[in-house]
């Protein structure tokens, strides 16, 4: 038995030895996009013999992941080998419209050349009449006075003659060359990055018999993109919103995707990264507390955004339900009379090597003030202490569900690899939204309509930018960010300025006196809200009072018309529904004590 197989295998080796290589050119079936990168599906048929075969799959992209390169074939075949390398030499067909463009920059360029030459002719024969001007005031010449005014008439006429077609050859080519630079700026957009190489993968297959075999290449390139977007459009605060959802994809492989199926997937590709491990998590008497305050250098922008909201939400109803961490006490910590002592593990250090942190390289972050930080650090913490410890292990336990969403193309698509990008609408939704009128008049004076989106998370959102439309008319735009936790999502629909807000200082009420050591500052506003629409509206109107982190400084709020205090952040939320035309007044007043010295 074991000299029969070793009989079949030598003649299959024998049968094989010296086929040339078949050539075949792989066709881009399909193709998932992901957010990054693209999943990318190719077709191909080669005649094969029985035995060894050398075949070669051209047609790929340039930009292929190798580790990702995934081969079926049909009829038994088995891929004994393969290697993938590019093509720098064969020539790519040129697109139609490509070619278009060049012939028109050839017939423009070459007119170009033509209206330059004779351009030249012209300004040589005015030189040439220049210089027989010159030779008829030569004592020499013999020109009578009567062939004298007709040389000049002669002279005159053709210098004109010859002056009027240099003008309009200078504009004629003037036009011609901005033509030329359009088209030319045309062709790069075309052209792209569509001078990449192609890929070709060579395979040595092993065939039981000599039929036709199919093969299927897949294989994972970074060269591709999706990302969302959104259209709102809400026709009034008593209907719901419509959300239009989105999506811009476009790929430069290098390979130009024609009539291909296409699918986008919203799953965040992981190639390269391990699953994490859990290690040991140690406590000891000087580790911090958990982490309670942010400091926004070393925190993301999204983080920031999220901590901020969480401090000074839109509404007081939604503070208890509120996610993310709180700042307290650290309004004025960046001053630099009383900027705030670095600690980082354990060791005092500048602001500049503080702020120089990756943020990746921190494990936890307190912030420690008035009494808390003099104790341990003495009079150099007055201003505060930021206690930094540095991460000692980088694998890190967490558990999260993946939810991934993806939207089949059902028509075909023709995507060149040039880098230009396509818009698709995958859905379009009727979402039921609360509506609120929102103004911060210390900070913006105008007022902003809200639309609260409550069980967001059953319509499958990503984070993205949007465009608003507000009762027909472009509003502007915004940004959706789903990654939140909270119970309702709110978009901002743009500013109204039928809902008016005023912000007033009334001097008869703030004033400031001295007494003893101190002095006492009292500072007044009155705001007036006034809705000048025709439905009632629900206000929320918020304003700020400051926040003291020095014993000596003591701020005491007076009249506020009943608002909800915040005294963590130091503001103050009024909501209240508004009638048609109605006009309603509120008071801010605080007073401020202070050493007299004291610069407030």
């Amino acid at each position: 038995m074991k000299r029969y197989c070793f009989v079949v295998a030598a003649a299959l080796a024998i049968t094989g030895a010296g086929a040339a290589e078949i050539e075949v050119g792989g066709k881009l079936q399909s193709a998932t996009i992901f957010r990054t990168g693209a999943e990318m599906t190719h077709s191909a048929q080669a005649k094969l013999t029985s035995g060894s075969n050398d075949v070669i799959v051209t047609g790929l992209s340039s930009t292929v992941d190798v580790n990702s390169i995934a081969i079926r074939c049909s009829g038994g075949v088995t891929v004994m080998s393969f290697d993938y390398s590019n093509d720098y030499v064969t020539v790519k067909p040129q697109p139609e419209a490509l070619k278009k463009l060049n012939d028109s920059l050839d017939i423009y360029s070459t007119e170009i050349e033509r209206l330059t030459a004779r351009q030249n002719t012209s300004e040589n024969m005015r030189i040439l009449l220049t210089d027989n001007m010159k030779m008829l005031n030569n004592e020499k010449a013999s020109v009578t006075s009567v062939e004298l005014p007709k040389l000049m008439d002669y002279y005159r006429s053709k210098w004109i003659e010859l002056s009027n077609d240099m003008i309009d050859l200078k504009k004629e080519i003037a036009k011609r060359q901005k033509r030329v630079e359009a088209l030319n700026s045309q062709i790069a957009q075309e052209q792209g990055r569509t001078g990449l190489p192609v890929g070709r993968l060579s395979l040595k297959l092993a065939s039981p018999l000599s039929a036709a075999c199919d093969l299927t290449v897949s294989y994972f390139t970074n060269s591709a993109y999706w990302k969302p977007l959104y259209d709102i459009q809400a026709s009034g605060s008593d209907k719901p919103l419509t959300l239009v959802s989105k999506a811009k994809f476009g790929q430069f492989t290098g390979v130009d995707w024609r009539k291909a199926k296409i699918t986008l997937s919203s799953a965040i590709q992981s190639r390269g990264r391990i699953a994490p491990v859990v290690s040991a998590w140690f406590v000891s008497p000087n580790a911090p507390q958990a982490l309670r305050y942010s400091m926004a250098p070393l925190a993301s922008k999204s983080a920031q955004l999220d901590e901020v909201v969480a401090q000074n939400q839109i509404s007081y109803a939604l503070e208890g339900r509120a996610a993310g961490v709180q700042v307290r006490g650290v309004a004025t910590m960046d001053k630099k009379e009383s900027g705030p002592l670095y600690i980082i593990d354990g060791v005092p250090q500048s602001k500049e090597l503080y702020e120089s942190i990756e943020p990746q390289m921190i494990g936890s972050i307190e912030v420690l003030k008035d009494a808390s930080a003099t104790a341990i650090y003495g009079s150099r913490a007055s201003g505060g202490v930021i206690v930094v410890t540095t991460k000692r292990s980088f694998v890190t336990e967490s558990e999260t569900d993946v939810a991934e969403t993806t939207y089949a193309l059902d028509l075909p698509v023709d995507l060149l690899a040039n880098g230009s990008e396509q818009t698709v609408t995958l859905k379009t939704m009727e979402v039921p939204a609360t509506f609120e009128y929102y103004c911060v008049p210390r900070l913006d004076r105008n007022v902003f309509l809200l639309a609260g989106i409550s069980n967001w998370a059953q319509y499958n959102l990503l984070a993205g930018e949007a465009t608003i439309t507000y009762d027909g008319a472009y509003a502007g735009k915004t940004s959706i960010d789903p990654n939140s936790n909270r119970e309702i999502l709110h978009l901002t629909l743009g500013e109204d300025k039928r809902v008016v807000v005023t912000r007033e200082k009334l001097q008869n009420y703030s004033s400031t006196k001295f007494i003893g050591n101190s002095k006492k500052q009292v500072i007044a506003y009155k705001l007036t809200v006034r809705n000048n629409k025709g439905m009632a509206v629900n206000m929320i109107l918020k304003d700020q009072y400051p926040i003291s982190t020095d014993k000596s400084i003591t701020v005491d709020l007076g009249d506020v018309s009943g608002a909800h205090n915040n005294p963590e952040v130091g503001s103050l939320t009024w909501e209240f529904p508004l009638a048609p035309g109605e006009s309603r007044t509120f008071n801010l007043s605080y007073t401020v004590t202070a050493p007299k010295e004291f610069v407030l």
